[in-house]
């Protein structure tokens, strides 16, 4: 999903050609599982990238690719951090 954030933050592909490109058989599966790892849908996530992101409802939950939110912990470079 690293990979699928950094292509959406810094590439003008679509979300169905992101997708395809990571080996997922359409966009709406792509999609959803972007969703259930990065907790925002991937045109979102690439609107806030772009737009600089951090404003908003979801501001408080803006991924780049080295952070994770999992739960209540948060994952950065592969460390676990104190739960928040």
């Amino acid at each position: 999903m690293n990979l699928a954030a950094a292509r959406l933050a810094h590439s003008r592909d679509s979300v169905a050609e992101i997708g395809l490109a990571l080996g997922y058989e359409s966009e709406k599966s792509f999609s959803a599982a972007f969703k259930r790892i990065m907790k925002c849908a991937p045109r979102q996530y690439g609107r806030q990238q772009t737009s600089g992101g951090e404003s908003g409802p979801d501001a408080a939950f803006a991924r780049t690719p080295n952070q994770l939110t999992s739960g209540r912990q948060t994952v950065q470079q592969g460390r676990r951090l104190k739960p928040h």
